[in-house]
């Protein structure tokens, strides 16, 4: 993968959300830094002036987090929509059957064991989700886009009878 790619990747979402609300000063910064006719240290040091424009102009949550674990800044509109699904599927159930928080296996952490409320059943749901989704990304099975989360491939691994 060429710097110039990496870097594509890295501005993705900041592209995406420059079509949606642009800026004429931080389109120029991330056009600067995608010209492919520079080198590339040209290319990081306009890199980090893109960055730096994003960031003064109200656009640090469309850039990647360095070091942190936040997601792919790519993966932010399936992750609200995983999240907008579960508090929907959780909030239905829960006015069809209000007792399924009582009946339901309490979850154990470092305070002991509790008992489910509507939020923590959402995020742990939503959770889960994430991390399956965020790991198939990563995998290259799944391009991040919310129209394409019902068609994600997983490998599939022949099972071989054991001979008894």
């Amino acid at each position: 993968m060429s710097n110039l790619e990496r870097i594509q990747n890295r501005l993705s979402a900041l592209v995406v959300a420059l079509e949606e609300n642009p800026h004429p000063r931080v389109q120029m910064a991330v056009e600067d830094c995608l010209d492919p006719d520079i080198d590339d240290k040209d290319r990081t040091y306009a890199y980090g002036y893109a960055r730096k424009m994003a960031t003064r102009f109200g656009y640090e949550d469309y850039l990647p987090k360095s070091g942190s674990r936040q997601p792919d800044p790519v993966l932010a509109p399936a992750m609200a929509y995983i999240n907008k699904t579960f508090t929907t599927f959780v909030q239905a159930g829960l006015k069809a059957c209000p007792d399924i928080l009582e009946i339901m296996r309490p979850k154990k952490n470092k305070a002991g064991i509790i008992n489910y409320t509507q939020d923590t059943l959402i995020t742990t749901l939503t959770a889960s989700c994430e991390k399956w989704h965020t790991d198939a990304y990563k995998n290259k099975l799944w391009d991040g886009q919310v129209d394409t989360m019902s068609t994600i491939s997983l490998p599939t691994t022949e099972e071989v009878d054991s001979e008894e």
